[in-house]
């Protein structure tokens, strides 16, 4: 007698897709995270007061 006869193995499509998907997923949460950065980045370097406020976050953080 089966015990998880409800249960089946997925198939090489379904796995294939997902691992396109997974791909896909990564490739744009690092765009995204590059993106992001960037803009720091670029506010940083046009306005100092920007500038003064990041770094009074990051000062709170390491208290």
């Amino acid at each position: 007698m089966k015990k998880n006869g409800a249960r089946r193995k997925p198939s090489t499509g379904a796995k294939i897709f997902l691992a396109v998907v997974t791909c896909l997923n990564l490739m744009l949460t690092l765009a995204l995270a590059i993106l992001r950065r960037v803009e720091v980045i670029h506010a940083i370097e046009g306005d100092e007061d920007v500038k003064v406020l990041l770094t009074s976050a990051a000062a709170k953080k390491g208290e």
